[in-house]
C-alpha cells in the first residue's frame, strides 16, 4: 500500500458564530490527530461538519483521519463528498487516487491523478501527481508510461526516495537491473535504514541472481519490520534458489500467515512446492495465486506453469 499524502495545513476563517465553533472543532481535531487519537479526531471533525456542513475541507480533514484508522471505504467516501462541494482542492484527488489504487483499481486512480494534476500549480504539488500516475501504470504493467511519468518526477527532485524506489522498479521490470541497483544505491546513501529501499535493494539483487546478498536486504528488513509479510515473501524465494527448501517452506507460511491476500507470496509457495515435488501442492498454491489476482498484477507465469503441470488446466 501506498503511503498517503497529508493534507496541506489550511486557514479555516469565517465571522460568524457557527463558523468559529466549526473552525475550533477543526482546530481540536487536528490535535487529537497530531496525538495519534484518531477517533476524538473524526468525532471532533464530524461536528464540524455538523454546524457548517457545506465547507469541503471539513470532508478531506475526516478522510484523513479514516485513513489512519484503515476505514478506507469510508475514507473514499469523504474524500468525494469534500470533491463534491469543492472540485478544485487537488489533495482531495490525490488521497482518493491513493485508496483506488490499494483498492486494485489503477485506472480510476490514474483518472483522478489525472483531475488533479489539473488544480496543483506548485512542483511540490505536481510531482507527488507524476509519482503516483506513475505507480499506478506500473500497476498496470505499462511500464513505458510508468517510466515516462516518474522520470518526470525525477527532474522535479531527484531525491525523493518514492521516486528512486518506483524508478528503480520500473527498470527492473524492462530489464535494466543496473540502473534499477543505481536507483536505489543512492536511495540509501540518503536513508540507509529506510524498508523500502532496503526491500528493494533485496528484490534486485535477487533477480541479479545475487540471493545470498538479496537474503541480507530481506534480513535488515524483517529486523524493523518483523509482522509484515511481504520480506518473508521475498527472502524465501531467495532461500529457495539457495537450495535451502525448509527455510523457504518456513518463511513463505510466515509470510502468508502475516499476508493471506498476497498473490505473489502463494506464486513462490507453488514454486517452492514444485522444487520439493509436490506437485499437488504446488498446484493448490498457484491456484490461490490467481484467485487472489496475480495474473493481473504480475503477468501470466502462474498460468504457464499451472498450464504445463496441473491436470485441472489440461
Amino acid at each position: 500500500m501506498k503511503t498517503f499524502l497529508a493534507a496541506l495545513l489550511l486557514l479555516i476563517c469565517g465571522s460568524s458564530a457557527t463558523a468559529q465553533k466549526s473552525a475550533d472543532l477543526l482546530e481540536k481535531s487536528e490535535k487529537a490527530a497530531k496525538n495519534k487519537n484518531y477517533a476524538q479526531a473524526i468525532s471532533m471533525i464530524d461536528g464540524a461538519i455538523a454546524l457548517d456542513p457545506g465547507n469541503a475541507l471539513y470532508y478531506g480533514y475526516k478522510g484523513i483521519y479514516l485513513i489512519h484508522t484503515d476505514s478506507l471505504q469510508a475514507a473514499f467516501n469523504a474524500f468525494s463528498e469534500a470533491i463534491g462541494r469543492d472540485s478544485s482542492i487537488n489533495w482531495l484527488y490525490m488521497n482518493r487516487g491513493n485508496i483506488l489504487m490499494s483498492a486494485g483499481m489503477p485506472d480510476e486512480a490514474i483518472s483522478d491523478f489525472n483531475t488533479g494534476l489539473k488544480y496543483a500549480t506548485k512542483d511540490s504539488d505536481i510531482r507527488p501527481y507524476y509519482l503516483n500516475r506513475g505507480a499506478a501504470k506500473l500497476q498496470k504493467r505499462d511500464f513505458q508510461g510508468a517510466l515516462k511519468d516518474i522520470q518526470y518526477a525525477y527532474k522535479l527532485d531527484s531525491s525523493d526516495l518514492g521516486v528512486l524506489i518506483n524508478l528503480s522498479a520500473i527498470y527492473d521490470e524492462i530489464g535494466q537491473p543496473a540502473e534499477a541497483l543505481a536507483c536505489l544505491q543512492r536511495g540509501e546513501q540518503a536513508a540507509p535504514d529506510d524498508v523500502a529501499i532496503l526491500s528493494n535493494l533485496g528484490f534486485t539483487y535477487q533477480h541479479m541472481g545475487e540471493y545470498k546478498r538479496s537474503v541480507q536486504y530481506f534480513d535488515k528488513c524483517i529486523k524493523q519490520q518483523p509482522k509484515e509479510g511481504v520480506p518473508y515473501s521475498n527472502r524465501s524465494y531467495s532461500k529457495m534458489k539457495m537450495g535451502d527448501l525448509e527455510g523457504a517452506l518456513k518463511d513463505i507460511n510466515i509470510s502468508i500467515a502475516l499476508y493471506p491476500g498476497n498473490s505473489y507470496a502463494y506464486r513462490n509457495l507453488g514454486l517452492i512446492r514444485m522444487e520439493m515435488k509436490q506437485v499437488n501442492l504446488a498446484c493448490e498454491a498457484f491456484g490461490k495465486a490467481l484467485e487472489r489476482g496475480y495474473t493481473d498484477m504480475y503477468g501470466k507465469d502462474v498460468e504457464e506453469m499451472m498450464s504445463k503441470n496441473c491436470s485441472v488446466f489440461k
